[in-house]
């Protein structure tokens, strides 16, 4: 059932000119194959996915399904009974950039395989990673001058600079910039549109850095080092393109901009530790609304053994799911002014319901990991831009979408900056 509008919804502006994925597929859909259908997936699914729960295509003899409905996704990932495994499809994906990752393992491994990898890892406690997060905000943030600001590597160095400092570093280290994050965040900028594989070649050092590895760790170090890289893409590259998306959205709609400033004014500011999301609702709606609009994974994959009962229609089993996040996120059925930037949906009586059809972290055993480092990361860096800086449009220079399996903005200075009078 479509969720009503509420008074607040009036406030935001409408987003209509906001970049969207157009699905161009036509029926009957039949797909070259399923890398490139995975790769480019609004060029070959068709805009029924936008309405239906459940639509059918075929690589040969091969079944897909993109699955919309939210129950039946949750229930899918969760994966109880066994009967929904990880795609073999996915891991070769994954594996043709990373390599054999410990996230191949099968599901009872999985829990003992993240212990062990995060062993190596220096632990910190809450005050700590907000400190430390909040030295990567000011150090980032002190090059930016008034005029044109490039967002996306500006968001990129960010977040490299929180994960690093707040996991990979003793107190003395987190207290200044590394030499080689910095180069490893250039390089990342650079290769920002390039193949994933050339992305993490640029990672390896990092990656050798961050994790000493152990010969008794399964006696398989060279997985705990593939995994290291999956971890430190994962960990920054996705938070990069939420923070983009999230403060270019604040700068086209000043309003909003406007009434989280005043939230973070009027309580401790993003570097204490004392402020949590729970204090700043709105901060956190925003992020909440820019991962619907534009979720990092637009999409996951399962193998589906079984019949599966999709709102009320069986689905013959024996097909690969693909777990339609984007589509769901921009359901016509299922949201009011689904193209829109429409924060206040996700604040006071209208979370609960919302969040039961907002799946950017996943869902179950295979969920994210980092979704409350990345919830604590964003808000902070929010907190620090809004309150140093009036944020503006750059006309001319829009952020559009770009799909190579993630979904990423693609453009550069799409915002102009002021400092704040302190």
């Amino acid at each position: 059932m479509r969720q009503h509008l509420k008074p607040g919804f009036e406030e935001a502006r409408t987003g209509s000119c906001l970049p969207r994925l157009d699905f161009e597929g036509r029926a009957p859909l039949e797909f070259p194959g399923m890398v490139r259908a995975l790769q480019l997936p609004h060029k070959y699914w068709s805009s029924a996915c936008l309405e239906a729960r459940a639509v059918e295509a075929r690589v040969g003899k091969r079944r897909i399904v993109m699955l919309t409905d939210p129950a039946t996704v949750v229930r899918v990932l969760q994966n109880r009974e066994g009967l929904y495994p990880r795609s073999r499809l996915h891991d070769r994906v994954l594996g043709s950039s990373f390599g054999d990752t410990l996230l191949q393992g099968e599901e009872m491994e999985w829990p003992a395989w993240r212990q062990a990898f995060l062993s190596p890892i220096q632990g910190t406690q809450e005050r700590t990673t907000v400190e430390r997060v909040a030295r990567a905000c000011s150090h980032v943030l002190s090059s930016w001058t008034e005029g044109p600001v490039d967002l996306f590597r500006g968001a990129r160095h960010l977040t490299m600079q929180a994960l690093w400092r707040a996991f990979f570093c003793t107190e003395e280290e987190a207290a200044e910039s590394d030499p080689l994050l910095e180069a490893t965040a250039e390089d990342m900028d650079r290769l920002a549109y390039a193949p994933l594989r050339d992305q993490i070649a640029c990672l390896r050092a990092l990656s050798a850095r961050a994790v000493a590895v152990r010969a008794e760790d399964f006696g398989e170090p060279y997985r705990m080092l593939n995994t290291a890289l999956l971890f430190l893409h994962a960990g920054h590259d996705n938070a990069t393109a939420t923070l983009t998306w999230a403060l270019w959205l604040l700068a086209k709609h000043p309003d909003i901009q406007d009434r989280v400033r005043e939230e973070w004014a009027a309580g401790p500011g993003p570097a204490d530790p004392a402020r949590d999301l729970r204090s700043c609702p709105l901060t956190s709606a925003v992020i909440h609304e820019a991962l619907r609009l534009y979720p990092p994974i637009p999409q996951i994959l399962r193998d589906v053994t079984v019949d599966l009962d999709v709102a009320g229609e069986v689905v013959p089993g024996g097909f690969t799911a693909v777990l339609g996040i984007y589509p769901m996120h921009r359901n016509r059925d299922l949201w009011e002014r689904p193209d829109d930037f429409v924060p206040d949906r996700f604040m006071g009586a209208d979370l609960a319901a919302h969040r039961k059809l907002w799946l950017p972290f996943g869902a179950g055993p295979r969920g994210c990991v980092g979704t409350s480092f990345a919830f604590l990361v964003l808000s902070r860096a929010i907190g620090h831009v809004v309150g140093a800086y009036d944020l503006s449009p750059n006309p001319g220079q829009d952020l559009t979408c770009w799909v190579d399996f993630a979904l990423r903005p693609h453009g550069r200075a799409p915002i102009r900056v002021r400092p704040r009078a302190r």
